[in-house]
């Protein structure tokens, strides 16, 4: 267990993927809105997918993590070349292949 002082203060921005030498990846656990920035009350631009349109489970590229001060994880992706963000729901990331 964490004592207060060594718990990172909020909010925290973490560096999942570089695209060249690193790449990790996740599944949404649940379909959640995609959004533009990190906020319930950014523009809503999608929804996230459990399964491609062949039937495999969908994998999405995590970029970065953001965790607010509220606690709320949010991931950042890249969908059709946008730059954009959604809420965090897919649980661990592993360390998928580099793209």
């Amino acid at each position: 267990m964490t004592t207060p002082e060594e718990q990172p203060k909020l909010p925290l921005i973490r560096h999942l993927s570089d695209e060249n030498s690193l790449s990790r990846w996740a599944h949404p656990a649940r379909m959640v809105d995609i959004r533009t920035r990190h906020s319930s009350k950014a523009p809503r631009i999608g929804t996230l997918r459990f399964f491609t349109e062949d039937g495999f489970p969908e994998i999405y590229l995590a970029l970065t993590s953001y965790t607010g001060i509220d606690g709320v994880e949010w991931l950042k992706s890249a969908f059709q070349n946008a730059r954009t963000e959604r809420r965090a729901g897919s649980g661990p990331m592993p360390s998928g292949p580099s793209m």
